[in-house]
């Protein structure tokens, strides 16, 4: 085409189209002259057809076997799971546990996910290509040929169920029971102990036992509470903040507080020309911040880690405070001092 676009050819198109109508009008003069009946060729053909579709339908049929057992093998392993429920067994070691956890949030059961069937489709087609003398034999031997196709098909679909029914019954013999050997919630240190997979054939999983231990719990910021007072001033501590009482009608400055645990000291004050609280005639003043304000030696001496009760029962320690205070119209500054010796057990106990 593109030579005689070039050269000014114009391009001849041939078309062609098939004619049934001759076509067919030949078939049956051929038959005629054969004499060959057709009918019965064609009705031989449909037998054999329909014989090979039916054992192919019947091995397609036979392969829903298998979704059958996948269905089953879902629900009754869903109703295994659902029944299982956790009996826990706490056993308190550190002496200060109060029910604030939630052992079992951190068991989980984890079921298998179960394999899905694969499913073939099976034909076993009719192909005859003979002359119409040997067509009828040709079709009943291309039958047998579909049965013995069929027969070994069976013999394999039969065996897949089995296969697949096996491993349906190992993934829905058990679950597994996933939690920590240990963990740490609210301040307390748990042990976990069980078992991590429940069989199917479990006489009572409606009763599985899961054994938590207590171990310890870690204590922070721990301060007894605490009063002191002469003449002139009252303090009060309740754990975490001060309050000072003005016992006098004059003005009273709080120049500095040093608190006291164990053998550390730690002061707070401005300067010498201010006061940190200015108390008016017989007024009190509280909410003074005292465990926000102290640095990390006494803070890390408050800090009581790992502890049970035996072992705070055996702890003791020293805590107290110093108050530096000024009358007003006085010039000499007057100390508020104590100090006791506590147990910790006792400081938790009542806290």
């Amino acid at each position: 085409m593109g030579i005689g676009t070039v050269i000014g050819v114009v391009p001849i198109v041939h078309e062609s189209h098939f004619d049934y109508k001759d076509y067919n009008q030949a078939v049956q003069e051929g038959l005629a002259n054969s004499q060959v009946d057709r009918k019965k060729l064609v009705e031989k053909l449909d037998e054999g057809v329909k014989y090979c579709n039916d054992l192919a339908n019947n091995a397609t049929e036979s392969e829903k076997a298998k979704s059958n057992q996948y269905s089953e093998a879902v629900k009754s392993y869903g109703e295994f799971k659902t029944g299982i429920k956790f009996v826990t067994n706490v056993r308190d070691d550190s002496g200060f546990y109060d029910s604030s956890v939630d052992l079992l949030s951190h068991v989980k059961v984890e079921s298998n996910i179960l394999s899905t069937p694969p499913l073939k489709v099976h034909a076993f087609p009719m192909d005859v290509d003979s002359a119409p003398a040997d067509f009828p034999r040709e079709v009943e031997a291309k039958m047998k040929v579909c049965k013995s196709q069929y027969d070994r098909e069976k013999i394999e679909v039969e065996k897949a169920a089995a296969d697949y029914a096996s491993t349906l019954n190992s993934e829905t013999s058990y679950v597994d029971v996933k939690f920590p050997e240990k963990f740490d919630e609210n301040n307390f240190h748990i042990a976990v102990a069980g078992s991590n997979k429940i069989t199917t054939g479990s006489l009572d999983r409606a009763r599985t036992p899961l054994d938590f231990t207590i171990v310890s719990k870690d204590f922070f910021s721990v301060y007894p509470k605490f009063r002191g007072d002469d003449p002139t001033v009252k303090v009060s501590f309740d754990g975490h903040a001060l309050s000072f009482e003005n016992k006098t009608k004059k003005f009273v400055q709080i120049k500095s507080v040093s608190i006291y645990y164990n053998d550390n000291i730690y002061s707070i004050s401005r300067n010498d020309n201010e006061s940190i609280v200015e108390l008016s005639p017989e007024a009190v003043s509280s909410g003074y911040d005292l465990v926000d304000r102290v640095n990390n030696v006494i803070r890390a001496e408050s800090n009581y880690p790992n502890m049970t009760a035996d072992l705070a029962k055996k702890t003791n320690f020293k805590f107290g405070f110093a108050i530096k205070y000024r009358v007003e119209e006085q010039t000499v500054d007057k100390t508020l001092y104590r100090t006791d010796r506590y147990n910790l057990y006792n400081v938790l106990k009542n806290s």
